[in-house]
This record gives structure tokens, C-alpha cells and sequence, in this order.
């Protein structure tokens, strides 16, 4: 793929991998052919002018789930193929609001008291702008069609904005790396415990760790460890957060910040 690719997802039943792009393209590839030459990628669908910013696949509905540029999610069965663009990959969920920057996908419940299956939508209203929308929607829904995806996080009103989400499945908590636009806080981590709350709603989310002068905006949990990358929008500087989830990640003082060597100021991606 000649553009940058903004999702990649594996669909396990049919070992095949798909790719979407800033480009307005998702792609395709059977890995039994290495996906190790442009020829083994196929354009499964082309928006032509619609970039995509996000893709998850669940296997619990056999679908994807594609996020675009203008808070737009496009469902695709499986069992289409995905290879015939608008036609196999349908637009379930339509908002006023921009990028669709991840979705997240709740494929297991190990030990919850809330045992419903759900996917995480992160969709800003502006780059550092304003604010942003989580929708969820339980996954024994379909999630095919907008009513079954409702607001979980609404940061409309106090102008945070939460730029990338991360579940801890083995500890039942969702974690959304976030920016107070409008206030002095900066960077602040917003987490919600699903194992007993579902996060359906606004208050079942709290924030637990902010840093002034920079913007938190890309969490992964890796082997036990939850990481932030930063971006210090102009102030300088390339930070990495760090918390041992069996801290709970639920106080300030279960992390630590990193300065990491390099040019530039900030961290999209680990």
C-alpha cells in the first residue's frame, strides 16, 4: 500500500488481513501468500475521497468495523467477502463529528460481573480541538444499525477530548488517553471499569492521572504494563507513561514519565 496505513485487522476465520488507509482504501490479503508483495493486496473498497482512520474486526459478529473521517462507522459481514466496497461495507453509525480515531473491541468478559460483550467507538469533534464521543454498543446487538450505538463518554461539556481508548481485558478496565482543550490540565487519563459498570454511561468514567503542557494520545498495554505516548504540542520534549496494571492504574502515583531520546514531540504510536 502506497498510503499510511491507519488500521490493520486480522480476520482469524478466513486468514486474511485487511489494512485501512489515509488513502480512502481498505485492502486486503490472504496471508497464505506472505502479504509480502504489493500483488498479494487487493483494493476491497475505495471511498475516493473519504479517508479511513480506523478498523477492527470481532469475532463474536464475524464483522469489521471501519472508522472514517467524518465520524462515520462502515460495517462488513464476513461472510461477504468484503471485496465489493460500498455494496459489502455498510455505514451503521453517522455523527456530526470528525475522525473516527479507534475502535476498540470487549471480545471476552473473564470474571465480570457485567458479562455483555461490547465495542468502543472514539470519535473527536476537532484535531486538539474540543471534545470527543465514545459510543458503545453491545456486540449481542449486531451493531448494525446506529440505534443499538449509544453514548458512553460525552466530553461536549467540559472539553475533553480523549484521542485513543485501550482495554485491559484480564482486569476489566478501559483506559482513554485524552487532552482538556480548553482547560489547564493538559494530558489526563480517563478510565472506566467495565468488568462492573459496562461503561454505558458518562459517570462510570473518572480521570486518574493528568500532566500539564502535553496531550496523552497513545495507550497500549503490553505484557502486563499500560504505556502512554505524548504529544507536547509545541512545548518540546518525547514522553512515555508507565503503570503496572496490577497497581490498578487508578492514582497518579501508580505512574511514571520517561523522557526518550529523539527529535520531534510526540509519540503516535508503540
Amino acid at each position: 500500500p502506497k498510503d499510511p496505513v491507519t488500521g490493520i485487522a486480522f480476520d482469524s476465520a478466513n486468514a486474511a488481513l485487511y489494512i485501512a488507509t489515509g488513502g480512502h482504501t481498505i485492502e486486503k490479503c490472504f496471508i497464505s501468500t506472505d502479504c509480502d508483495n504489493t500483488s498479494d493486496w487487493a483494493v476491497v473498497y475505495d471511498t475516493v475521497s473519504v479517508s479511513f482512520w480506523s478498523l477492527v474486526y470481532d469475532p463474536n459478529t464475524l464483522a469489521f468495523y471501519a472508522g472514517d473521517e467524518n465520524g462515520n462507522i462502515r460495517r462488513c459481514a464476513t461472510s461477504t467477502g468484503c471485496d465489493s466496497g460500498a455494496t459489502d461495507w455498510k455505514i451503521v453509525l453517522n455523527t456530526d463529528y470528525l475522525q473516527v480515531t479507534n475502535i476498540v473491541a470487549l471480545t471476552s468478559t473473564p470474571g465480570y460481573s457485567i458479562t455483555e460483550k461490547a465495542l468502543y467507538a472514539n470519535i473527536i469533534e476537532s484535531v486538539f480541538g474540543n471534545a470527543s464521543l465514545v459510543y458503545r454498543c453491545e456486540i449481542s446487538t449486531g451493531c448494525d444499525v446506529s440505534t443499538e450505538w449509544v453514548i458512553s463518554f460525552n466530553g461536549v461539556s467540559t472539553s475533553d477530548q480523549i484521542w485513543s481508548l485501550a482495554i485491559d481485558v484480564e482486569n476489566g478496565v478501559i483506559y482513554g488517553a485524552a487532552s482538556d482543550s480548553m482547560g489547564s490540565v493538559g494530558g489526563e487519563l480517563w478510565r472506566c471499569d467495565i468488568k462492573n459498570t459496562s461503561c454505558n454511561a458518562m459517570v462510570d468514567w473518572s480521570t486518574v492521572y493528568n500532566i500539564a503542557n502535553t496531550n496523552f494520545v497513545a495507550p497500549v498495554i503490553v505484557n502486563g504494563i499500560l504505556y502512554i505516548g505524548e504529544d507536547t504540542a509545541g512545548f518540546g520534549g518525547l514522553y512515555i507513561d508507565r503503570c503496572e496494571l496490577s497497581t490498578g492504574c487508578d492514582n497518579e502515583l501508580d505512574f511514571s514519565r520517561y523522557s526518550i531520546t529523539g527529535s520531534g514531540s510526540n509519540i503516535y504510536s508503540i
